[in-house]
């Protein structure tokens, strides 16, 4: 009896195990061949990989370089890795490699990072993350608290403003013959260190607000009644244009600009976006600014 007993309880703990352990293989996109391609002229060093759950609307980051923490590539060379990434086995996910490039001797320049399109993940599937001249803003990858589609179109609003930064400035310091300098400081915030926070509740500062931001930080905080209001556009662009407007506003405030330039600056910022997206069928007012 005392046998039968213990061979009964092994057996169950084999079967226990036995099912914890096609669960986990179930749950996970296994095998899959990573290759990080640098394309650009110049050493890189690719310091985080992560790749994105939709099922759980957030990134996951693999420790995949080993002791150093990052992995070294030279211009037009490649390293490829196999791993195991948990949670997506035939679901719907990008990746992200976060990198620096080599500037001399021990300097490199501040981190960016490149996303890679939606793809379905197969296990022992190969899959490329090409690494380009064609950088994103760091400001642009700097949205968060948002959700998984506002992420993307406010990053890439902010991007597109990074890429057409001159011509806008222009346009800004060109407004009704207005005498004003933009200088560097919001330049900065669209092309370097920007950053967009979705806030989850119209209290506080939020309170009445479309948005807000302090002198001491770089954040544009974007409130919930504005956020509700953009998602009911059905546009993209229409989106991107109310997006590009407050960015542009409150990015202002943390360069301590005022009120009275800020609502013209956002005006503008929104008649910029709209000359050279002739998709916006909107005004201003449907973002429900205020």
């Amino acid at each position: 009896m005392y046998r039968t007993a213990i061979i009964v309880a092994a057996t169950s703990m084999g079967l226990m195990a036995m099912i914890g352990h096609a669960f986990a293989i179930g749950d996970v996109c296994s095998n899959v061949e990573i290759t990080f391609k640098n394309e650009t002229a110049d050493e890189i060093k690719v310091t985080k990989f992560q790749y994105y759950d939709y099922k759980a609307d957030k990134w996951r980051t693999e420790s995949i370089f080993g002791v150093d923490g990052h992995q070294k590539i030279e211009p037009g060379k490649e390293w490829t890795k196999k791993q195991d990434l948990e949670h997506i086995e035939n679901d719907t996910t990008k990746f992200k490699a976060t990198y620096q490039r080599h500037i001399g001797g021990t300097k490199w320049e501040d981190a960016v990072s490149t996303v890679t399109n939606d793809f379905t993940c197969k296990d022992k599937m190969l899959k490329t993350v090409a690494i380009t001249d064609e950088e994103q803003s760091p400001a642009a990858s700097n949205v968060t608290d948002c959700s998984t589609q506002e992420t993307t179109e406010i990053g890439q609003a902010i991007d597109w403003g990074a890429d057409n930064w001159n011509e806008f400035e222009k346009a800004l310091e060109a407004i009704r013959g207005w005498p004003v300098n933009i200088g560097s400081c919001l330049e900065n915030r669209f092309k370097k260190n920007g950053k967009v926070v979705c806030e989850k509740s119209m209290d506080g500062m939020c309170k009445g607000a479309s948005g807000w931001a302090s002198p001491l930080t770089k954040k544009c905080h974007m409130c919930p009644g504005f956020l509700a209001t953009v998602r009911t556009l059905p546009n993209l662009e229409d989106r991107q244009a109310c997006y590009f407007a407050l960015f542009a506003h409150e990015s202002g405030h943390t360069c301590e600009r005022g009120h009275k330039t800020l609502e013209i600056i956002d005006d503008e910022a929104f008649n910029f976006w709209k000359s050279k997206h002739p998709g916006v069928t909107i005004s201003l007012g449907s973002c429900g600014m205020n």
